[in-house]
């Protein structure tokens, strides 16, 4: 017995030895495959833009077409990329090809002098004209070259794509952040975090640059605030209800300096990753010793946190106090300015009260142009619909959609009743809609769960679970809902996409439910992870609601954010579609952003292709209104927000007109009024997008009866990534007469898939998902 157990006890050895063995060659030819791939990525076969040359099989993919090469295309993006990053200086630590002595030489922050926006504005539109001004026989570029070009328009139109905060001549530089918060002032944290990354110290001398650059920041910061208290005396200012939502919005970017004071930028994820020892890694103990002697004992770690408080954490808490304390008393009441059509204002407002003997400016400074609400608004709109349709082209066509989608909801509202009286009907269907078995929650959250200490309190999800229970319970029973739809929603699209490929559309990243902690928050809301999914999209829904819910929306809702919305459109485009020939059309796709694509997708996935393609709303009238009320809504939206902008519509009279036709006069709406009120234009792109996307696939289905490939067209809509819906439909177009004669010159770039681009290694992937991943609402 002993001999046997001898022989067991080495058998066992032996296995282990060479299962140790087996790992070591295992994790030995990992890391030279990673190393080879690092030293391909890194060889001298570079082309402008930081990116690869293309391999031989995709060369005829990506090089230029003589036509392209005729209108010097890539001089034009040439200069655009220069301007571009002299202009904005603090987004040279994103491009492909600066260096570190590039950045310490030429970096600034966001600094947003009047001077300053009026010169990005007028480089914009400085190239805009050159463009413009070029003669090109689009029919001769290639399928991403005819992209570039329309995205170019776009992008410059849009000042850099940037309609809030830096087209001058809009004049809404001086008014505040927005419902979203994507102005430049919202992303001080992350150009920070850029900034320290690329200079990670050497040497003390890089310290002092370092306090340099840091303070740069201080000055935007300040500079922004002193634009607000300019907007006051020019008359642009937000109402009430707007001032509120872009502040909630502006803290939740710092909460912890919002929470904590100055010295919480230290617990902020932007600088989480900085403050460690692996940092100073370069520093010795010698430069060390010799920088506390000149610094009063102070060390170099202990500095570099000086520096962030002193030069980030200061001023931010500064701004959110004013915004909170001082410039809230001048935003004016919703009945007296709702939106940009009433601005500028005549006199300034204190406390809700008109001071006439205090009569703004109204002049742009620096110039003697006219400020004019309107003319911004007519400026900004189309960033979202991506085309030239006017303010009240756009107010129609709500009307026009409107008069269609509401004598459905009526009917519905018959059919669930049995009455059919119209008024009896709707009025014991809103009995039924406002049950509160519809809601996560059977009765109303405790007040302390709900004012502005709880808003306070519950501001990330640990506290939340803690200090605001019966919310976070209710929740929990929503997030139960959610996920139980989108398993059931994901088995009826298998015949709508490729799901394996060359055409495969679909993204592999997982979706996590979370809590949206921000108190002007409504409705649901999705953010995409990275190329290699670093972490798992984002499915937020809102947790401040007066009721959770409504249950019979999430099916819709659902549809609108996961899949096959926005999750298979974002996150698929991130995993499969990204521009794998890189330069300077990878450059300027990697910039570039088109909401009424984007939303008009998700719109699409809703309603035709879940309301329409699957059997989900058999049998299921509540689940169908649910369905049904969002048409109609995203309808109501382009009156609303024309009218909030343009025509002159007040606050009050956009929450009726949401009860009458959407029938909800809940909190959701009023919150939903505000985020319109704070974000002009966005919400217009829904509906527009929707019905520029069924107009691409009305002509594919149209043109090729039988040949119609539901997976194809979607392949080719999703391929593309988010462009102009003028691309959109061109390209639709060409791939339709490619179906109909696959042998015309340049069908084979539009039928055959292009080689894939391959994922890279993101150093900085975590912090890029929590800033660049878009939010994108229902």
């Amino acid at each position: 017995m002993p001999t046997v157990g001898k022989r067991s006890k080495n058998r066992r050895s032996l296995l282990i030895a060479l299962a140790v063995v087996s790992l070591a060659v295992l994790i030995a030819g990992i890391v030279l495959i990673v190393l080879a791939a690092q030293r391909k990525d890194s060889s001298p076969n570079m082309k402008q833009g930081g990116q690869k040359k293309p391999t031989s099989e995709a060369s005829s993919f990506c090089g230029y077409s003589e036509e392209a090469k005729r209108i010097n295309l890539e001089g034009i993006l040439s200069r655009t990329k220069k301007s571009y990053y002299e202009n904005l200086p603090f987004q040279l630590p994103n491009d492909p090809d600066v260096s570190r002595d590039m950045i310490k030489e030429k970096y600034s922050a966001y600094n947003p002098t009047p001077e300053y926006i009026k010169q990005v504005t007028d480089a914009a539109r400085k190239l805009l004209e050159e463009v413009n001004k070029t003669k090109v026989d689009s029919d001769k570029l290639k399928p991403r070259e005819k992209k570039a070009l329309s995205q170019l328009k776009h992008y410059l139109k849009t000042v850099f794509g940037h309609p809030f905060d830096m087209n001058y001549y809009a004049g809404d530089w001086m008014m505040g952040p927005t419902f979203y918060c994507q102005q430049p002032i919202c992303n001080v944290g992350k150009h920070l975090h850029d900034l320290l990354i690329f200079l990670k110290p050497e040497n003390t001398q890089d310290m002092k640059v370092i306090e340099d650059k840091l303070k740069t920041h201080k000055d935007g910061i300040l500079q922004y605030m002193k634009n607000l208290k300019m907007g006051k005396l020019y008359g642009m200012v937000y109402s009430e209800e707007a001032c509120k939502s872009g502040r909630d919005s502006l803290k939740r970017k710092y909460l912890n300096i919002g929470l904590k004071n100055a010295e919480g930028v230290l617990e902020e994820d932007y600088v989480k990753d900085i403050g460690d020892d692996n940092y100073f890694s370069s520093i010795t103990e010698e430069m060390n010793t010799t920088w506390k002697d000149e610094h009063n004992g102070t060390s170099v770690k202990e500095s570099l946190r000086d520096y962030l408080v002193e030069y980030m954490g200061k001023p931010m808490h500064k701004l959110l106090r004013y915004l909170e304390h001082e410039h809230s008393l001048h935003c004016v009441p919703s009945n007296v300015s709702s939106g940009l059509a009433s601005l500028p204002l005549n006199f300034v407002w204190f406390n809700g009260t008109k001071n006439t003997s205090w009569p703004t400016s109204k002049m742009l400074p620096k110039t003697s142009e006219e400020l004019s609400g309107k003319r911004a608004y007519f400026m900004i709109l189309p960033y979202f619909t991506t085309n030239d349709m006017t303010p009240l082209e756009v107010h129609q066509l709500g009307k026009e959609q409107l008069k269609k989608l509401y004598p459905l909801a009526v009917k519905a509202a018959k059919s669930f009743t049995g009455n059919n009286s119209e008024s009896e009907a709707i009025a014991l269907f809103k009995e039924e809609l406002n049950a509160s078995s519809n809601f996560f929650n059977s009765e109303s959250f405790p007040a302390n769960e709900s004012d502005k200490m709880a808003h306070h309190l519950c501001s990330n999800a640990k506290a939340a679970k803690k200090y605001c229970p019966k919310r976070w319970a209710a929740l929990q029973e929503w997030f139960k809902e959610a996920r139980m739809v989108m398993s059931m929603l994901y088995p009826k699209i298998v015949d709508m996409f490729h799901f394996a490929g060359d055409k495969h559309s679909t993204p592999n990243c997982p979706v996590t439910l979370v809590a949206d902690l921000n108190p002007s928050s409504g409705i649901q809301s999705y953010d995409g992870s990275d190329s290699m999914c670093l972490k798992p999209s984002r499915y937020n829904i809102p947790f401040f609601l007066e009721r959770l819910g409504p249950k019979f929306s999430e099916w819709s809702i659902n549809a609108h954010e996961a899949r096959p919305g926005h999750h298979i459109q974002i996150q698929g485009v991130r995993e499969h579609f990204k521009d794998s020939c890189g330069g300077l059309i990878g450059w300027l796709d990697s910039k570039t952003y088109y909401t009424a694509f984007l939303e008009g997708w998700a719109l699409y996935a809703e309603n035709p292709l879940i309301s329409d393609y699957t059997d989900v709303y058999e049998g299921e009238p509540m689940k169908k209104y649910g369905m049904l009320k969002w048409q109609i809504w995203r309808a109501v939206r382009l009156i609303v927000d024309t009218g909030l902008h343009y025509t002159g519509m007040k606050r009050d009279e956009a929450i009726k007109l949401f009860a009458d036709k959407a029938w909800d006069d809940s909190d959701f709406t009023r919150k939903e009024v505000t985020r319109y009120q704070n974000w002009p234009g966005q919400s217009t792109a829904y509906m527009v997008g929707r019905l520029g996307v069924l107009k691409a696939r009305h002509h594919a289905t149209q043109s090729l009866g039988d040949k119609f490939n539901q997976k194809d067209f979607h392949y080719q809509v999703l391929s593309q990534g988010s462009s102009p819906l003028a691309f959109l439909q061109e390209h639709i177009e060409n791939y339709v007469e490619c179906v109909k004669k696959p042998d015309k010159e340049g069908c084979s770039t539009i039928l055959k898939p292009p080689e894939r681009a391959k994922p890279k290694s993101e150093q900085k992937a975590t912090m890029q998902l929590y800033f660049e991943a878009n939010r994108h609402y229902a």
